[in-house]
């Protein structure tokens, strides 16, 4: 590294190496993240099919009650 001193450039390379440590523990949380807002779709699209299927029954209910 021309231009660098022995101790800037050891600052460099421990800013460096701090860097991919970062860059690797917010690409573990970013995947982990992902993964929950999947499994939260699922979830969102499990209760809207199932409040429409617990409406339609009601519906059904009251059709023959009062139909």
């Amino acid at each position: 590294m021309s231009g660098l001193s022995e101790l800037e450039q050891g600052k460099l390379i421990e800013a460096v190496e701090s860097l991919e440590k970062q860059v690797t523990r917010l690409n573990t949380r970013l995947d982990t993240l992902e993964g929950q807002m999947k499994s939260g779709k699922g979830v969102v699209i499990g209760i809207f099919l199932t409040a429409s299927g617990i409406s339609a029954a009601v519906v059904g209910l009251f059709g023959k009650m009062f139909g």
